[in-house]
C-alpha cells in the first residue's frame, strides 16, 4: 500500500511537469465532469458488494449468478446511457459553459472523446472487480491496483518523449489501461470463479430488494459525487483552469491517501458484510468501533508530516504549482481524516440493506455543498472555502450516520461516542504537541522536515499506545510485537 502511495505521488509529480499547470487544469476538469456523469458507479459497487458477499457467506451460487449477471446487465445499459448523454448534451456543455484558453479547444473535444470510452470500460469492470472481492481474493485486487499505478507512471514518463500533444496522448494511456484491468478482471473470473455463470434472469422477485436497495444508493452516491467534482466545475467558472490545478493537486493528495484508506476498508467492510449474514452482531460492532479508531490513526500517521511540511513537501516534490496549492492540500487533508472515521459506519448501515432513510438524509446534507459552494464564489469569498464547506458538511454527516447505525444495532450513542470519539479526539490533539514545537523553533529546511516528520510519526504512534487503545487492545499488540521478535 505504501508503494502505491508513493508511486502516486511520484506520477502526479510528472504529470504536472509534463502537462503544464493548464493542460493538468483542463484535464482535472474532463475528469471531473466525468465523474459526476458516472455518480451511479459507487453504488453499483456498493449493491455488488453487499449481495455478493452474503450469497457468497450462504454459498449459495445460484443466487449469486442471478445478483452477479443482473449487475453486469445493469452496467451495460448505463454505460450505454451515460455514452448518449455525453456524446450529445455533455460536450455541448463543457464547450459552452466551462472555462478553457481559446487555443485549445480542439484538444479539450479529443480529450473527452477519450476519456468517454475510457469511463465506459470502467462502469462495465465494476461487477467483476465486486465478485472477486466478495470472493475475498484481496491479493488479486492488491497485485491489480500496484500494476495499474506502475501502469500509469510509465505512461507519464513516456510523455517527456512525446512528439503529440501530451494530453491527448495521457488521456488515451489512461483508457488503454482501463481496458488492460477489465480484461483482466474478465478473465479472472471466467478461469477462477467459474462457479458463478452469466444466466437469463426471467424471475425478478429476486431483484426487488436489489433494485430498490440501488436506487436508494444512488442518492447517496450522486451526493459524495457532488462533494468532490460538482464543486470543481464551479471553480473552473469562476477561478478558472489555475485554481483547477491548485485543487487537482491538492486532491491528488488526498485521493492517495484516501485509496490507501479504502484499499484497507474494503477487508473490513466485507467483513461486516459476513458477520450481519450470520447474523454475529456483536462482533459486527466490535469491528465497526475498532476498525473506525485504526482506520483514524492509520490516516493520521501518513497525513501529519504532509500537513505540518506541506509547502516543504510540494517545493521537494514539485517543481512549479500554483501557491494556492498549499492551502488546498492542508484541507484536502483534514478532510481525509474526518472521511475517515465513517467508513466502517457506512458498511454496517449499507449491511441492513435499510438505507432509505439515511440516504435521504446524508446525501441531503451532502449536496448542500453545491448551493453553499455557489454562494460563496459568487460574492467572492476565497476559493478554498468550498473545502471548508465540505469538511463541515462531513463532520455533521458523520454523526447522522452514527445515530442510523445506533438505532439499527441498538447500540447506546454514548457508549459508541466515548468508546471512539474521546480516545481519537485526545491522540489527534496530543500529537499536535511535539511536532508544533519543533516547527516553531527551526526554520524551513531539510533538517526540520525530517525531524518534525519523525516527531509527527512518533507522538502518533505514542499517544496511539497510550491513549488510543485499551487493555484488551494494549495486550493483542504486546503478544503480536513478541512473536514477530521471537521469529526474528
Amino acid at each position: 500500500m505504501f508503494f502505491i502511495v508513493l508511486i502516486g505521488f511520484i506520477s502526479i509529480r510528472f504529470l504536472l511537469e509534463n502537462l503544464g499547470a493548464v493542460d493538468y487544469g483542463i484535464y482535472n476538469v474532463i475528469f471531473g465532469f466525468f465523474g459526476i456523469l458516472t455518480f451511479f458507479s459507487n453504488s453499483i459497487v456498493d449493491t455488488c458488494q453487499r449481495y455478493f458477499s452474503i450469497e457468497v457467506q450462504n454459498k449459495d451460487f445460484k443466487k449469486l449468478s442471478i445478483y452477479f449477471s443482473y449487475s453486469v446487465f445493469l452496467t451495460l445499459l448505463l454505460g450505454t446511457i451515460f455514452v448518449i448523454f455525453t456524446e450529445t448534451i455533455g460536450i455541448d456543455f463543457v464547450a459552452e459553459n466551462l472555462t478553457f484558453p481559446p487555443d485549445r479547444n480542439d484538444e479539450v473535444k479529443i480529450v473527452f472523446h477519450i476519456l468517454v470510452v475510457g469511463f465506459f470500460i470502467q462502469i462495465i469492470t465494476l461487477p467483476f472487480n465486486s465478485l472477486i472481492l466478495a470472493y475475498e481474493k484481496i491479493n488479486v485486487f492488491a497485485y491489480i491496483s500496484v500494476t495499474e499505478v506502475i501502469l500509469k507512471l510509465i505512461a507519464v514518463l513516456i510523455l517527456f518523449y512525446s512528439p503529440i500533444e501530451k494530453i491527448i496522448l495521457y488521456s488515451l494511456f489512461i483508457s488503454l489501461i482501463s481496458f488492460f484491468i477489465f480484461l483482466f478482471y474478465f478473465v479472472y473470473c471466467r478461469l477462477v470463479l467459474g462457479n458463478v455463470k452469466l444466466v437469463f434472469v426471467r424471475d425478478l422477485s429476486d431483484l426487488k430488494a436489489t433494485s430498490s436497495f440501488f436506487s436508494w444508493n444512488l442518492l447517496g452516491s450522486l451526493a459524495s459525487v457532488s462533494k468532490n467534482q460538482a464543486t470543481n466545475i464551479l471553480l473552473n467558472v469562476f477561478y478558472g483552469p489555475i485554481l483547477n490545478t491548485a485543487r487537482g493537486i491538492g486532491f491528488q493528495l488526498n485521493g492517495v491517501i484516501n485509496t490507501f484508506i479504502q484499499n484497507i476498508n474494503q477487508a473490513v467492510k466485507l467483513q461486516i458484510y459476513k458477520y450481519y449474514a450470520d447474523s454475529k452482531f456483536d462482533e459486527l460492532n466490535n469491528l465497526v468501533i475498532k476498525s473506525s479508531k485504526y482506520q483514524f490513526f492509520v490516516v493520521l500517521l501518513i497525513s501529519y508530516p504532509l500537513l505540518f511540511e506541506t509547502e516543504f513537501v510540494l517545493d521537494l516534490w514539485l517543481k512549479d504549482y500554483p501557491r494556492a496549492t498549499i492551502v488546498f492540500t492542508q484541507l484536502g487533508i483534514i478532510l481525509c481524516i474526518v472521511d475517515s472515521l465513517s467508513y466502517s459506519f457506512m458498511a454496517a448501515v449499507i449491511a441492513t440493506g435499510k438505507i432509505k432513510f439515511p440516504s435521504i438524509l446524508v446525501s441531503g446534507l451532502i449536496i448542500l455543498n453545491i448551493p453553499f459552494s455557489y454562494y460563496f464564489l459568487k460574492y467572492n469569498y476565497f476559493p478554498h472555502i468550498i473545502v471548508l464547506i465540505s469538511i463541515i458538511i462531513s463532520i455533521i454527516a458523520f454523526f447522522v450516520r452514527l445515530y442510523f447505525y445506533s438505532k439499527y444495532y441498538e447500540r447506546s450513542k454514548l457508549r459508541v461516542l466515548k468508546a471512539l470519539l474521546i480516545p481519537v479526539i485526545l491522540v489527534l490533539v496530543c500529537s499536535l504537541i511535539l511536532p508544533y514545537f519543533v516547527l516553531i523553533i527551526q526554520e524551513p529546511s531539510i533538517q526540520r522536515f525530517i525531524i518534525s516528520s519523525f516527531a509527527c510519526v512518533f507522538s502518533v504512534i505514542l499517544f496511539t499506545y497510550l491513549i488510543g487503545l485499551d487493555i484488551e487492545e494494549k495486550n493483542i499488540l504486546k503478544r503480536l510485537i513478541k512473536h514477530y521478535l521471537i521469529k526474528l
